[in-house]
């Protein structure tokens, strides 16, 4: 009865939109500062639908080895080579949006920049 009620006064509907606003707004923050804090070769997909946005490094990448050093300083990624079994993607990483923005996920973006320019060095 709670839950038809939701869905009668509107407040489902309500309830959606606001979510995905919210969502909208975290995808776009992270656009924005993984384009400001990855090096100007990186490549970005817009997620449609989506919560993960595709990001194509430089191909002297190996998404394995970044994954290995953002985990040993708590930052999550999904290396693109697992995405592929004939190999592609080695360079390719996913990123989570649907983490709430706050200014530690937003230091992790940073943190992870400045891992991968180490990397390409």
């Amino acid at each position: 009865m709670i839950i038809a009620g939701f869905m009668e006064t509107g407040a489902y509907e309500r309830h959606l939109r606001k979510m995905r606003n919210t969502l909208k707004v975290q995808v776009g923050n992270m656009t924005r500062a993984v384009a400001n804090a990855f090096p100007g070769d990186t490549r970005m997909s817009s997620p449609e639908g989506g919560l993960v946005l595709w990001v194509e490094l430089n191909r002297r990448i190996d998404s394995l080895q970044l994954f290995t050093r953002a985990a040993e300083v708590g930052i999550s990624i999904l290396p693109g080579a697992v995405c592929s079994s004939s190999g592609q993607y080695q360079h390719c990483i996913r990123l989570n949006c649907g983490v709430a923005w706050s200014p530690a996920v937003q230091s992790a973006i940073k943190a992870l920049g400045r891992l991968i320019v180490e990397l390409m060095a």
